[in-house]
């Protein structure tokens, strides 16, 4: 079972602090949608017969751009080409300032079950100094939209840390997003990417950071409020209720591989990392020609995908120490013996069915921590990989 990822790169206005690869010239969202579908026909005719998905998630950019006929050219497109008979779940990823009643139910009726909405904030001052092209009313009717459509799996994305922002109006956005009845949250502290219009400005001190402390505070209050409205934290950045995880993301997180399509798409295929071409026009061009539009790819070494397994595991459910010995022939209690003991006693992790996962405290010191554990096995595996039999398996 593989999941599959396709972007999207379209918006109508470019936010102050992306660094996506996105485009605003929406005279192309029909040139491209036929060079994407023409990507995935191409691609998959090396297949004797079709792969079997279990997740398809749709990202951007703003896919919500699209008219209901051009996505479902898209899933038509995967229809043709992937088995889809024990799909679990189908994400699409949507901003406010683009969806309307109407369009969310067709794109329902295309199997779309699981909506992403780039709220952002509930905050006008925010959403103005973020450079959205929403406001508060719209976000909530876009949210109303989507309950009235049949979406029941709603994940919404906030951002904290946002200069001027206080822990007042962070939890009243938290707040607010609780009560529409949302299913999932996706929350991330505000980034300086160098080339975006937010970095430039604050290179020309134009703007402040908040600082590290404030932002530490302001995490451990989302941690709280979410606990408070019933979510499990179950990632760095995300919060579910009702056990209603990104099941595309976990895969990701747990080294499931997963096909990619789409101008600046990354995907992970027979232990190689691959990426395509970041030009829009170039995309176009290369898949009307028929000509691969994959630029570069990586193989991961058994050390890397030992080492990514135990970092991205760490951040997310957790080290699942049984799975991974059985995958690698690695003892990891026995590695990790120290730093398991020291991080139980210090209440930032627990060990729980031979799973080791982060408590909430853990959470907040959460790149110390996953710091602490991959140097331990970088460490360990530099020491000892010849004379371990270790297994070389997916």
């Amino acid at each position: 079972m593989y999941g599959l990822y396709l972007h999207i790169p379209f918006c109508q206005k470019i936010c102050y602090y992306c660094d996506f690869f996105v485009d605003k010239n929406l005279d192309l969202v029909q040139a491209y949608v036929n060079a994407l579908c023409k990507e995935i026909e191409r691609e998959m005719l090396g297949y004797n017969s079709k792969p079997k998905l279990s997740t398809i998630y749709i990202g951007g950019g703003t896919p919500s751009l699209l008219s209901p006929n051009q996505m479902e050219q898209i899933v038509n497109a995967l229809v043709n080409n992937f088995d889809l008979s024990e799909l679990e779940e189908f994400s699409m990823e949507s901003n406010p300032g683009s969806v309307s009643l109407d369009t969310l139910k067709e794109y329902k009726s295309f199997g779309i079950d699981r909506l992403s909405i780039g709220v952002q904030s509930f905050v006008k001052r925010e959403l103005g100094f973020l450079k959205r092209n929403h406001s508060p009313k719209k976000a909530i009717k876009a949210i109303e939209d989507a309950h009235k459509a049949g979406f029941n799996n709603i994940n919404l994305d906030l951002i904290f840390a946002v200069p001027g922002q206080t822990n007042e109006s962070w939890q009243y956005s938290l707040q607010t997003a609780f009560n529409l009845g949302t299913t999932h949250l996706s929350t991330y502290s505000l980034i300086y990417e160098e080339g975006t219009p937010l970095y430039k400005a604050w290179k020309n001190g134009k703007v402040a950071k908040t600082s590290d402390d404030d932002d530490a505070d302001i995490y451990e209050l989302t941690i709280n409020e979410a606990s408070n409205f019933g979510f499990k934290q179950y990632e760095v950045s995300n919060f579910a209720k009702y056990e209603l995880y990104c099941k595309h993301n976990l895969g990701s997180w747990q080294g499931s591989e997963y096909f990619a399509f789409g101008a600046s798409a990354h995907g992970h295929l027979d232990n190689k990392r691959f990426w395509r071409v970041k030009n829009l026009s170039e995309f176009i061009s290369f898949n009307n020609k028929n000509k691969t539009t994959i630029i570069g790819e990586e193989i991961i070494s058994l050390k890397g995908r030992i080492e990514e397994s135990i970092f991205l595991a760490l951040r997310s459910t957790g080290i699942d120490i049984l799975k991974l010995n059985t995958k690698f022939n690695l003892d990891l209690a026995k590695v990790f013996e120290k730093e398991i003991e020291y991080y139980i006693k210090n209440d930032c992790v627990i060990l729980e069915n031979n799973l080791i996962k982060l408590t909430s405290k853990g959470y907040a010191i959460c790149d110390s921590i996953t710091l602490s554990f991959v140097s331990k096995i970088e460490n360990y595996l530099e020491k000892n990989l010849k004379s371990l039999n270790l297994h070389n398996i997916n």
